[in-house]
């Protein structure tokens, strides 16, 4: 038997050398997808999945965030190996068989906020067929060309390049194809902590707004009231304008993980009902009404920092003036009547010095100058923090 001509060997060592270059990029590629598809899910994604399972199971199923992230990632992975099994592509374009499952991907988290009103496919009804018969022409074609490709000496990293380069321009094209509203991804992630009975880190999210939004005000209030710290921080942050805005039945804000009969319950409480009211009456700017109200509810000791704000304004207002004409006009009938009556003090002054002394300088910032603006930017650069900024300057978005 003769031995195998020198041709003959090289061609047998080149194939053998290529079959293994094609199971490093293979092992490249699907490292590198399997990382890039449980981390977009976990990290990212996760809590509009949550969403979108819940409303498709009318609440009857649950999306855990590290166990779902892993499975979704598996069947993704599943999906790719039956692609490569069926269309067995050229080694150096491997990375083409991960697109089903990356188009997979986009479609599931590209569900929009108001999927559990009208449920619809919108344009993934035509385009996800439509890229895959594109892909299926795309890879018919490669097969056709590889037909012609003979054994050479391209350099490994030449072929891992070609693949990387694929992979990583599906991945910018999932991250701007599916949902990104960073608003929309941050109410969720809020409402996920909260759920979770996270409280401080709903707060730290907050702290990250700039703009006042009525869906996160609403979590705001209710994340705070579980902490009993409504009356203490929630002007801290940007909330939004009116009452109506932390009302759970409100059409204006709403939630989307967190059921609003679970709201309206923990409102309803008697542990948080009374500074719930009286924030809301703070939201309106109804001062005599919290004035009245506040008193039955607090003592000068233990009033929070925002109520005491609240007394501070109220103080120098006309209500108060003329809610003691109305004490005084109420104590004569009283005792015009024969009965006994003991005059109370209505007006609530600020429990400590400091506020006192804080409140006189913002009302002297308030008339450091006829500008409108620049009297609001230093408002809100020393006292954003307070119930004054809040009552003084009714934004809705923007500056005056």
């Amino acid at each position: 038997m003769r031995g195998e001509s020198p041709a003959h060997e090289y061609i047998g060592k080149v194939n053998v050398r290529m079959r293994n270059q094609g199971q490093l990029l293979k092992v490249s590629c699907t490292v590198l997808f399997c990382l890039f598809t449980f981390f977009y899910i976990y990290t990212y994604q996760c809590d509009l999945i949550s969403y979108g399972q819940m409303v498709l199971s009318e609440g009857k199923t649950h999306f855990d965030r590290t166990i779902g992230s892993l499975l979704l990632t598996v069947a993704l992975y599943m999906v790719q190996l039956f692609v490569n099994g069926l269309v067995r592509p050229h080694d150096r374009f491997v990375a083409l068989t991960f697109f089903p499952s990356l188009l997979i991907l986009t479609f599931i988290t590209d569900i929009p906020k108001d999927i559990d009103r009208s449920f619809s496919l919108g344009g993934w009804m035509w385009v996800g067929p439509l890229l895959l018969l594109l892909f299926s022409f795309l890879v018919w074609l490669l097969r056709q060309w590889s037909v012609r490709w003979q054994p050479s000496n391209t350099s490994f990293f030449h072929d891992l390049w070609i693949n990387l380069s694929i992979m990583v321009l599906m991945f910018f094209l999932v991250c701007c194809v599916s949902n990104s509203d960073e608003l929309f991804h941050r109410q969720l992630r809020m409402e996920r902590f909260a759920i979770n009975g996270d409280y401080e880190d709903v707060m730290d999210e907050m702290a990250e707004v700039e703009t006042p939004d009525d869906h996160l005000t609403l979590l705001t209030a209710f994340a705070l009231s579980q902490e009993s710290l409504l009356g203490e921080h929630f002007f801290e942050y940007p909330v939004g304008q009116g009452s109506e805005i932390i009302d759970p039945d409100n059409s204006s804000s709403r939630t989307y993980l967190i059921p609003k009969e679970v709201m309206s319950h923990a409102y309803g409480h008697p542990f948080w009902k009374d500074d719930y009211e009286l924030t809301r009456l703070l939201m309106d700017r109804r001062l005599m009404d919290f004035a009245k109200k506040v008193k039955t509810c607090y003592s000068d000791s233990t009033m929070p920092k925002h109520f005491r704000e609240a007394m501070a304004v109220f103080r120098d207002s006309k209500e108060a003036e003329l809610l003691k004409q109305q004490e005084e006009a109420a104590l004569r009938e009283e005792m015009e009547k024969g009965k006994k009556a003991k005059k109370k003090e209505i007006i609530i002054h600020p429990v400590d010095s400091i506020m006192s002394v804080r409140y006189e300088t913002y009302q002297l910032l308030l008339q450091s100058s006829k500008d409108k603006r620049v009297v609001y930017n230093l408002s809100r650069k020393y006292y954003h923090d307070t119930y004054w900024h809040y009552y003084h300057f009714p934004i809705k978005k923007e500056a005056p």
